[in-house]
């Protein structure tokens, strides 16, 4: 198994369902998946799988405007060194 990868993102992220898009596209790419939010307003994301499926659900994430009908909206994804699997 491929080791976690962890994010953090900004922008529109809290309260638009964003949490909920992510892990549902996550799944559906075969990919496992948690996110959290984070008392900052960000939202905090984990993934494990095949680096290209991740690799491209991430790019997705910041390409795709909006994200869902409730507006959720990236603006900046950073990807952590280390972390703990949410």
């Amino acid at each position: 198994m491929t080791p976690p990868r962890f994010f953090r993102v900004r922008g529109d992220v809290q309260g638009v369902m964003f949490r909920q898009t992510f892990i549902r596209a996550a799944h559906s790419r075969g990919l496992e998946a948690g996110a959290t939010n984070l008392p900052s307003g960000e939202v905090a994301f984990t993934l494990i799988g095949d680096v290209a499926t991740v690799d491209e659900l991430v790019s997705r994430l910041t390409q795709v405007r909006p994200l869902n009908s409730w507006g959720a909206l990236v603006a900046e994804l950073v990807e952590e060194e280390a972390g703990t699997p949410i």
